[in-house]
C-alpha cells in the first residue's frame, strides 16, 4: 500500500501559564521552556529509513524546536531536503531549540543565553538571515534555498 507518514503536534500553554505555573519547579529559564514545550508523535505504516538522526544521544527527552519538526519529518520519510532544511537538521545537533527569549538550548538540555557560544550564536544567525531572507524592502529572496534537491 501507499507510505504515510503520519505527525500529531500539540500546543504551547496559554498565555496565562504565567499566573498559575508552579515556579518553584524550575528556574525561570528552564520554567519558560517547560512553559512553551510541545509535545509531538511521528508515526508511519513503514521502517523510517533516518530514526537514528532524529533521536538525540544526550537528551533523553529528544527536544527539539518546532521549526525542526518538518525538516525531521522528511528526513524521516526519506523525502529530498531543500538546502534550508538540510541547515536546520545540521543545526538541530548543534542547538536543537531557539527561543525568542534570547537562549537557546543545547543537545544535553541545558541553556544558554545568545552571546555566550560564538559557534552557536553563528548558527542560530545563520538561521535567522536563512529565515528572513526575503524581509525588507531590499531583500533579495533566493528560493533555491527552499527548493528539494
Amino acid at each position: 500500500g501507499r507510505k504515510v507518514v503520519v505527525a500529531l503536534a500539540g500546543d504551547h500553554a496559554p498565555s496565562f501559564v504565567d499566573h498559575v505555573a508552579d515556579k518553584s519547579l524550575a528556574p525561570q529559564n528552564e520554567l519558560q521552556i517547560l512553559e512553551r514545550s510541545t509535545p509531538f508523535f511521528i508515526w508511519a505504516n513503514y521502517p523510517l529509513e533516518n530514526i537514528d538522526a532524529a533521536v538525540s544521544d544526550t537528551d533523553p527527552l529528544n527536544r527539539m524546536d518546532m521549526v525542526m519538526l518538518a525538516p525531521t519529518i522528511a528526513q524521516q520519510a526519506g523525502l529530498p531536503l531543500s538546502t534550508f532544511y538540510q541547515y536546520l537538521l545540521e543545526m538541530k545537533d548543534a542547538t536543537p531549540v531557539v527561543t525568542g527569549a534570547n537562549d537557546y538550548m543545547k543537545p544535553d538540555g541545558s541553556t544558554a543565553e545568545f552571546g555566550v557560544d560564538e559557534t552557536l550564536d553563528a548558527w542560530v544567525h545563520g538561521y535567522l538571515n536563512l529565515e528572513y531572507n526575503n524581509v525588507g524592502a531590499h531583500a533579495k529572496r533566493d528560493q533555491t534555498l527552499f527548493d528539494a534537491q
